[in-house]
């Protein structure tokens, strides 16, 4: 509903004058949520420290963690090579300096690192619990894959 929001403002011909509403908007709509996951963990008596626990990075292997925060970068890298396969350049490859999207707002870093963050505190809280709750863990993760394609 908020990214609807933003999204309709931005088509609006005097766009310019609601760029901080379609900012703030945005920020809700990625937030929310977060806020939902935490009002539906409450609500059924989860404790925070639990959570907490999720996040912890004391038990985990660091070939995974190698591979969580680099295996984006190395795959993108990888389809930049597949591309001069099919006639695109080296120029691909040079590195601007800056962002190829710009935010009127926030700055296009802190949108990038900040989705991603409030992004997983929803996901990896209620909504894999919710999904495992009733699924196989491979049932879970197909449901995640078409969900995200959708």
């Amino acid at each position: 509903m908020f990214f609807f929001g933003a999204a309709y403002l931005n088509r609006l011909p005097e766009a310019l004058n609601f760029t901080f509403l379609q900012g703030i908007l945005s920020i809700v709509g990625l937030i929310a949520p977060c806020f939902i996951a935490f009002y539906l963990f409450a609500r059924e008596g989860v404790k925070f420290k639990d959570i907490k626990h999720r996040f912890s990075l004391k038990n985990v292997n660091k070939f995974y963690l190698f591979l969580a925060l680099f295996l984006t970068f190395i795959a993108l890298v990888m389809a930049q090579f597949i591309s001069l396969i099919f006639g695109h350049g080296l120029e691909q490859f040079y590195i601007s300096g800056k962002t190829s999207f710009e935010s009127a707002l926030f700055n296009s870093w802190f949108i990038l690192i900040f989705a991603a963050i409030v992004e997983e505190l929803a996901w990896h809280t209620y909504g894999t619990d919710a999904l495992r709750a009733k699924f196989s863990l491979f049932t879970s993760s197909m449901i995640f894959a078409f969900y995200w394609a959708l």
